[in-house]
């Protein structure tokens, strides 16, 4: 998920348990066990890049996957933005490949910043943000919006899901190589007991405003922070969560990259944030 430095949020894990697990590899392919997307199979994924400031203060940069809502608005996690250089930030839609733009790829300025007032960095609660951009992109076969279904409770007990994005494919040693290409793969669906259970272990107690997916040898990855995940229902696409936090993945890279079915990356539920997106993207919740 972007830079190491600004991902999916990067979590010390103390486990005892997952110590005991395997070393880290030296390079490992992990979006973690993913393939290539084709032109237009994730019209509603853009990514972006920012200037955020970082451990001393000092801008760097960074990039976060985010969700097309509208022509004009996008769907990211707050811990990607909450220390953004204001004016830094460039969308990027249309494109599969993320260094070598195509006629297809689209560009939008970040102008204004809406965070969930009650998002907290340490906690990781409410992390979600809605992004204006100008000038507003063209919808095409290419860049398409994605809804979200007020009602989410058929679709996040379903078995599986969908998360896209640029992240982490390999670890090398411990350092993140992040992919050029799209990539996608299907994730698993957890309880939220089992997910709360497993987190609170690490001291991080999930609500009802998260959910968490992953598998044995695949999932989100760094790089991948604010990305959608998305289901398939009768031939339609909704989204159900964005990536927000997860394994540590230069301290227990195995486990990231091996064992998210024992630690599943967390996700921000986006249906229980619906009051909040409708505020700045009104329609992108539906009913139906």
């Amino acid at each position: 998920m972007g830079l190491p430095r600004i991902p999916l949020l990067l979590l010390m894990i103390t486990s005892p348990a997952l110590a005991l697990l395997s070393s880290e590899p030296d390079i490992t392919e992990a979006i973690i066990g993913g393939q290539f997307a084709s032109p237009g199979m994730f019209p509603h994924h853009v990514y972006f890049t920012v200037m955020a400031y970082g451990k001393y203060n000092t801008p760097e940069s960074t990039f976060c996957g985010a969700s097309l809502i509208s022509t004009t608005r996008v769907l990211t996690a707050a811990h990607c933005v909450h220390r953004m250089v204001p004016g830094s930030g460039v969308v990027m839609a249309g494109s599969i490949h993320q260094n070598q733009p195509s006629s297809s790829t689209q560009r939008g300025n970040v102008t204004r910043v809406h965070i969930h007032t009650e998002y907290h960095p340490m906690g990781l609660g409410n992390d979600i943000a809605v992004l204006e951009i100008n000038p507003p992109l063209k919808l095409n076969q290419n860049v398409g919006v994605i809804k979200i279904l007020r009602n989410d409770l058929p679709l996040i007990t379903m078995r599986t899901a969908v998360i896209s994005g640029f992240g982490l494919t390999a670890v090398s040693g411990r350092q993140p190589v992040n992919s050029d290409q799209l990539r996608y793969v299907y994730v698993d669906l957890y309880h939220h007991n089992y997910c709360r259970q497993q987190w609170v272990r690490q001291g991080m107690p999930m609500n009802y405003g998260q959910i968490c997916a992953g598998g044995r040898d695949k999932g989100a990855g760094p790089g991948d922070s604010g990305g959608p995940l998305v289901v398939y229902i009768n031939n339609r696409i909704f989204q159900i969560g964005l990536t927000s936090y997860g394994p540590d993945p230069e301290r227990q890279a195995h486990v990231m990259l091996h064992y998210q079915d024992y630690l599943p990356v967390v996700y921000t539920r986006v249906a229980w944030y619906c009051n909040f997106i409708e505020q700045y993207a009104p329609g992108t919740c539906v009913y139906n």
